[in-house]
């Protein structure tokens, strides 16, 4: 009895990521380029970000399920790890246009802050960067001891 209790829950969190999976990508297929190649900045658009970065974010807490089933139980202890997690929070939360909105096309080369800004001009750093921030948030509401 506990083998299938487990398996439904590891059956139940894949398909649970792979629907977020589906949902980040139908949402990459809606914003596709036109043909003319040209990317649209619009309200919409910086909407669709907001919630890819969201769903990588709950994405990257799907991954600590297990913790998330005991802070639910109420075995909650916070850690400094919830500093760089609001500050990861804050980076994979902007879209990317607001980068060349502050910065410019950062380069390694050209700005003596390009480590940092560079990388955060494309879309899929940013969703990496949520799944951190999921992981990192759940990391920093239960310590495993």
């Amino acid at each position: 009895m506990k083998v299938i209790k487990k398996i439904i829950q590891y059956a139940v969190v894949f398909i649970i990521g792979l629907m977020i999976l589906n949902v980040i990508a139908e949402i990459f297929r809606s914003m596709a380029m036109g043909v003319e190649g040209i990317v649209r900045i619009d309200e919409e658009r910086l909407w669709n970000y907001f919630y890819i970065s969201l769903l990588s974010i709950l994405f990257g807490i799907l991954i600590e399920w297990k913790r998330v089933l005991k802070i639910l139980k109420g075995d909650i202890n916070f850690n400094w790890l919830i500093i760089p997690t609001v500050i990861f929070l804050i980076i994979s939360l902007t879209p990317h246009t607001y980068t060349f909105r502050l910065v410019g096309i950062a380069s390694y080369r050209h700005t003596p802050l390009g480590v940092f800004f560079a990388p955060m001009q494309y879309t899929h750093i940013l969703i990496m960067i949520g799944i951190l921030t999921g992981v990192m948030l759940v990391r920093s509401f239960k310590n495993e001891t």
